[in-house]
């Protein structure tokens, strides 16, 4: 999975392709989100499918150019298969300090939640402590939140606390593909 987002200062700037050098077939999952602030976060979170194991270089083309643009990469493995969506994603604005990632609620067993946030200039990520979910904050201003552990029909959505009340969190549901 890949998650991607740009503060871009005023416009609407998506992910058009994203590519990487060992031939894996890229679609988006989740998104665009764009905040319509002035600060105009966007963020997206795109699946692609291991074809060839090692290490591989991932590019994302924007669709135009970005005031800032990053990246977060995680490879998730599925025993006996790939992932796929569920249909199920959604996004939240900020109202505190607390990042609150959006609520989804999965619909079976072997499903995983995978949330991206991404943060103001200045501010500072702390891990949340939602039972059986996994932080990963990176020094670019953005994070995810990924679980693999989910009941079916009870909603998850797991928090981390912001410096200050400006974040822009998406969230997507991914099951066993079939």
């Amino acid at each position: 999975m890949v998650c991607t987002g740009d503060w871009n200062n005023g416009g609407n700037v998506a992910v058009s392709s994203v590519t990487d050098t060992n031939g894996a077939a890229w679609s988006r999952v989740a998104g665009p989100f764009f905040d319509g602030a002035s600060t105009a976060v966007h963020e997206e979170i795109w699946r692609g499918d291991v074809v060839v194991g090692g290490s591989t270089t991932i590019t994302a083309q924007l669709a135009s150019s970005a005031a800032s643009f990053f990246i977060l990469a995680q490879e998730f493995a599925k025993a006996g298969g790939a992932w796929s969506t569920d249909g199920s994603y959604a996004s939240s604005t900020p109202s505190s300090s607390v990042v609150q990632f959006p609520s989804l609620t999965p619909s079976g067993a072997d499903e995983m939640y995978l949330g991206f946030v991404v943060i103001g200039g200045g501010s500072t990520l702390t891990a949340g402590s939602t039972p059986t979910f996994t932080y990963e904050i990176s020094t670019d201003g953005s994070a995810i939140a990924f679980s693999t552990s989910l009941t079916a029909g009870v909603a998850v959505a797991p928090t981390m606390l912001n410096s200050t009340p400006t974040w822009d969190a998406i969230g997507v549901l991914t099951k066993a593909a079939s």
